[in-house]
């Protein structure tokens, strides 16, 4: 008996994809009788070692009937572990049975893609998750990027041949993941998904790469640093362009809470407390109790959100330090918490974006993720009211050169929460005396929370 792999009798192409065993997966081969026989030969076609399958994920062997007059009989495989060496995954044609005697062999290689990792941005290699978040540093850049390597194996069989990337990417479209679609542009500089990593082959015109003499290829993934874009990436050996290795991607939300205030000494026009309460609680405290409630609510969400906090004890940074911790990681917003106090009487939530025109640069965005955030917090607050709901004003830490907007990326929305008028009896037993004081400002913060969310799914 004679057996050829993809219906070829050259040996260059007797190789077989690791991919899952789909129909559109498998590669045909072909088997015949040689020296006429005299009936048709029942033939069990086995693979000793394992590496391939007949083609289905379950079918270690296949029986079939081999015409005696010696016309090819089709049959398909697909690749289930991959090979070692070139030529290792043996298919083994035997008489009858498994067990009867060997009428043919023929070896197969079995090429498998592995995600070798990830490029962090100190070139160290970090282990794939299933959904891989976007670098988004450096800022300079104004992209969401990472580098990604595949290898190829067996290293002797793959080198110098070619493969083929490809990026769908898609992204968030009225709150929903869209096909398709992603949210802002890429920049001049990188302005196409896949480009060469430096050291790689890659052809931009194809956007085709040559494996090299250590078996791989790598690309870097560049996406606009918008909140919740994704892509996937797929590479596919050029001869079996069936076969796709997949890679998922998602730019990270970045939001940054600014607790107010803190410590005991101005620093930088921040002063260390303003506001204390009816019963004497002070603001400092307050804002970064407040603070820890969104931050924690924040990271239970299942969306991909990244929290930072500007402090997290009782320390005081000063008012560009705080906006700049918003810049140094890309935040797609940053909220300032605040409690107010003025004369015991006068109450309110109130809330506060930077004065367009005044090192402003995205009023309007600015404006609509400040009245997600007021109106959220005035819907479960019972004791406020709208006096005064949304204000400009030039101070606090929303300078758009210190979040690092400018006028080809403003990416950031920043506000500025007075959460309500503490020195007002009422509103300090809603918020730390009275017996629904830990409940009010859980609801509060729950409820800051799902507007930084809602204002992150539907920003534009």
């Amino acid at each position: 008996m004679e057996i050829e792999i993809n219906n070829t009798s050259t040996s260059d192409d007797d190789w077989v994809m690791q991919c899952t065993h789909d129909p559109r997966h498998t590669l045909t081969c072909r088997i015949r009788t040689t020296g006429s026989p005299a009936n048709d030969v029942a033939t069990v076609l086995t693979n000793p070692d394992g590496r391939l399958r007949f083609p289905g994920a379950s079918d270690a062997s296949t029986t079939v009937t081999v015409p005696s007059d010696g016309s090819w009989l089709e049959f398909q495989i697909s690749g289930n572990t991959g090979s070692a060496t070139v030529g290792d995954a043996v298919i083994e044609a035997h008489c009858q049975d498994a067990a009867g005697a060997v009428l043919a062999s023929k070896g197969v290689t079995v090429v498998a893609v592995e995600r070798e990792g990830l490029f962090d941005p100190e070139a160290a290699i970090v282990e794939l998750p299933d959904v891989n978040n976007m670098n988004l540093l450096p800022i300079a850049d104004r992209v969401a990027h990472r580098t990604i390597k595949f290898k190829f194996v067996p290293t002797a069989f793959t080198r110098n041949k070619s493969v083929e990337w490809s990026f769908s990417p898609s992204g968030i479209q009225g709150g929903v993941l869209t096909d398709g679609v992603q949210r802002g542009v890429l920049p001049a500089g990188h302005n196409t998904h896949i480009e060469a990593e430096p050291g790689f082959n890659f052809d931009a015109a194809t956007h085709r790469s040559t494996i090299n003499a250590n078996g791989t290829a790598a690309v870097r993934i560049n996406m606009p640093s918008v909140a919740f874009n994704k892509g996937r990436l797929g590479v596919r050996m050029v001869d079996r362009p069936d076969c796709v290795t997949e890679v998922d991607f998602e730019v990270q939300a970045v939001v940054v809470i600014d607790p107010g205030h803190g410590g005991n000494a101005v620093v930088g026009g921040s002063s260390p407390n303003n506001a204390t309460s009816f019963s004497g609680v002070l603001e400092k405290d307050m804002t970064l109790d407040f603070s820890r409630l969104v931050r924690d609510a924040l990271n239970a969400d299942p969306h991909n959100i990244e929290v930072h906090m500007t402090r997290n004890a009782d320390v005081n940074l000063g008012i560009a330090a705080r906006a700049n911790v918003a810049r140094d990681n890309s935040a797609d917003v940053l909220l300032s918490i605040h409690m107010n106090a003025f004369n015991g009487v006068a109450h309110g939530t109130t809330i506060f974006v930077r004065t367009n025109g005044v090192d402003q640069l995205n009023h309007a965005d600015d404006a609509a993720f400040a009245t997600r955030v007021v109106d959220a917090v005035l819907a479960v607050n019972p004791v406020s009211d709208r006096a005064q709901n949304l204000n400009d004003f030039t101070r606090g830490p929303l300078r758009d050169s210190a979040l690092g907007n400018n006028a080809a990326h403003h990416k950031t929305r920043a506000c500025l929460l007075e959460v309500d008028f503490i020195d007002v009896q009422r509103v300090d037993e809603n918020l730390n005396t009275g017996p629904d004081a830990t409940a009010n400002r859980q609801a509060i913060c729950n409820a800051i929370a799902g507007a930084i969310i809602d204002d992150l799914l539907n920003q534009p």
